[in-house]
């Protein structure tokens, strides 16, 4: 006899059971039935509870589970000090990032995204609860995406980035070339330049090295009479390997561009490792240092809790989920 497939007794199990379950009467008497008709009931039983529980399983794992909210605490053994950050994510009915709240003991943040109807062009306002804050335009051309950003955080602050991406043919980002300038006004100030190219690789949809290098001119002033103007210039490189689990990250289910959440997370805004299918294991720096990432994970493989050191500063953060 041919096995019947785990869906056509996920839909029938009510039917089986219920026609192995039979009051047999005779006449107006109530026959007894025997002991092996009562263990069969019993084994059919636990066996329909059984396949509808895994039913239930396997429903729960075919949802769209998206990143809520992530608890963010940093902790300072030289200074046994904790700072805790926390950011919630809102979604639009195609599973992509709309809002980003950021907020802390001290200060929150609203970051928005607001893609256009051919999802080519998208905006990206992040907002401080001080009214001022960060305003990017990033649009695709091909494989191609032109940033232009401007950024004015607090009163004496500006920063302007204009930059190109280019993407392969997954659209993931391989190439960043970018010019910054930023200008800090006041009794004493600077003035910032940097013109920055970074290379990426991947493997199996995950970022495996990125190799950057930087030009930059920082100009220090003070505008008390005789103090020496500060003049530092130079080049860095380096050169970043990582090494990833099997499984799920955060934002598995998120369908934000990936090349939109690398870049923000490059920009300093993190996204959690969203633009990869796997959890970082391992992080190897320019230095030669390696960073080691321990997870914890929930019952349908996504991470709930991260920790890592770096330095002086453990690092744990703490994933909660919802159900699409």
């Amino acid at each position: 006899m041919r096995k019947p497939s785990e869906s056509a007794v996920c839909n029938n199990v009510e039917n089986l059971t219920l026609k192995r379950i039979v009051t047999v009467r005779q006449g107006h008497k109530l026959k007894a039935m025997t002991r092996l008709n009562y263990l069969k009931i019993a084994i059919i039983t636990a066996s329909a509870v059984l396949v509808l529980s895994s039913c239930g399983d396997k429903e729960d794992n075919k949802r769209d589970w998206l990143l809520e909210n992530v608890v963010v605490s940093e902790y300072y053994a030289l200074s046994d000090y904790v700072f805790e950050r926390r950011y919630d994510y809102e979604y639009d009915s195609q599973n992509r990032i709309t809002n980003r709240i950021t907020t802390t003991s001290s200060v929150s943040s609203s970051g928005t995204l607001n893609y256009n109807a051919d999802g080519d062009t998208v905006k990206y306002e992040n907002r401080y609860s001080m009214a001022r804050g960060t305003f990017a335009k990033f649009s695709q051309n091909g494989n191609k995406i032109t940033i232009v950003e401007a950024s004015h955080p607090n009163a004496n602050l500006f920063t302007d980035v204009n930059g190109e991406l280019e993407l392969n043919a997954q659209g993931l980002p391989i190439k960043l070339t970018s010019e910054v300038n930023d200008v800090w006004y006041g009794s004493s100030g600077s003035s910032y330049w940097s013109y920055s190219t970074v290379t990426l690789t991947w493997q199996n949809g995950n970022l495996i090295k990125t190799e950057w290098q930087k030009e930059y001119l920082n100009i220090i002033y003070d505008m008390e009479p005789g103090k020496p103007v500060i003049r530092e210039e130079g080049t860095i490189s380096g050169t970043n390997t990582y090494i990833y689990d099997d499984k799920k990250p955060p934002f598995h289910h998120c369908n934000t561009p990936k090349w939109l959440l690398w870049l923000l997370d490059y920009y300093g805004y993190n996204m959690n490792n969203g633009y990869n299918e796997n959890n970082i294991k391992t992080k190897t720096k320019e230095d030669g240092s390696t960073i080691i990432y321990e997870y914890t994970y929930n019952d349908y493989g996504f991470p709930v809790i991260i920790t890592w050191v770096e330095g002086q500063i453990t690092y744990t953060e703490t994933y909660t989920y919802q159900k699409k």
